[in-house]
């Protein structure tokens, strides 16, 4: 049996799995497959959101809606 045959033979006994159960293999494949600091890059991530969050609250940023910015993209780079 091929490497291949493997993967087609897994892949197969995956799709058969019911709906609700496919993304448990997909979920431990991805957790092998994400970098050793994977944490300490989320957590800096969090830590980015909360302080984003603080200037908001605060007042020391103004937010700007998405389509705003869609119209100012398309605008300044023509795209229509």
């Amino acid at each position: 049996m091929t490497a291949s045959d493997s993967f087609a033979e897994i892949l197969l006994a995956a799709l058969a799995l019911p709906e609700d159960e496919r993304a448990m293999p997909a979920g431990h494949l991805l957790d092998k497959l994400t970098p050793p600091n994977q944490k300490e890059i989320e957590a800096a991530w969090a830590a980015e959101v909360e302080r984003r969050i603080c200037e908001i609250d605060e007042g020391k940023v103004e937010t700007i809606d998405g389509e705003s910015v869609t119209q100012k993209l398309r605008s300044k780079y023509k795209m229509n």
